[in-house]
C-alpha cells in the first residue's frame, strides 16, 4: 500500500535535518532515476540516534519511514530514503545534489533564530562534541571541512552571546 508523502514548509524539525544532512549527511541523484538521501553513522554509538531521532524525523516531515542497514566489513550503519519527491524538495530548500563542497546554510535557517538552533543541533549531533577538562575548560567543538558553513555557525553563536574561536586544523581523511 502506497502512503502520502506529506512535504512540510519551513520548520524547526526541517531545519534539523538539513543540520543532520549536512554533517553526516549525501543527498544525490544518480543516472537512471535512482535518488538517494542518506545519513550515515558509527554503527555502535550512533544506532539509538538513526534508529530514534533520525527515523522520527523522517517520519514526521515525510510520513515515510526510511530504511536502516549496516555496510558489511566497516563500523557504519546508513539511514536512507530513496524518494524524488522528497530529493527534490530537499533541493528546492537549499540543500545541494551530490558532494558537499559548496554548501550554504539556506537563507531560511540564517533569517530565524529558532530554524538556525535547530540546524546546529542536527549538525552538532552528527559532527560535534564535548571535551570535559579537569580544570573546568570545557570545550564544545563541530569539526566540518566546508569553512563557510563554520564561518557562519560561529557568527551565529558569537551573536547569541557565546564565547567562539575557530581553528584551522588539517586532517587527512582515511576513508
Amino acid at each position: 500500500m502506497h502512503h502520502p508523502l506529506i512535504l512540510t514548509h519551513e520548520s524547526v524539525e526541517l531545519a534539523e535535518l538539513f543540520g543532520i544532512l549536512f554533517g553526516d549527511g549525501h543527498v544525490k541523484a544518480y543516472p537512471g532515476h535512482n535518488y538517494h538521501i542518506s545519513i550515515s553513522g558509527n554503527s555502535l554509538n550512533d544506532k539509538a540516534y538513526h534508529e530514534g531521532k533520525i527515523r522520527d524525523l523522517f517520519h514526521h516531515l515525510f510520513s515515510v519511514t526510511p530504511k536502516v542497514y549496516y555496510k558489511k566489513n566497516q563500523n557504519t550503519l546508513v539511514t536512507q530514503i530513496g524518494s524524488k519527491l522528497i530529493f527534490d524538495f530537499l533541493i528546492s530548500k537549499g540543500m545541494c545534489n551530490g558532494r558537499k563542497d559548496n554548501l550554504v546554510i539556506p537563507d531560511w535557517i540564517r533569517s530565524s533564530e529558532i530554524f538556525f538552533i535547530a540546524f546546529i543541533r542536527g549538525l552538532f549531533d552528527t559532527d560535534g562534541c564535548i571535551t570535559l577538562r579537569t580544570r573546568g575548560q570545557h570545550t564544545i567543538k563541530i569539526a566540518l571541512k566546508n569553512e563557510n558553513i563554520i564561518l557562519e555557525v560561529n557568527a551565529f553563536l558569537a551573536s547569541m552571546g557565546f564565547f567562539t574561536c575557530c581553528s584551522r586544523t588539517i586532517r587527512n581523511d582515511n576513508r
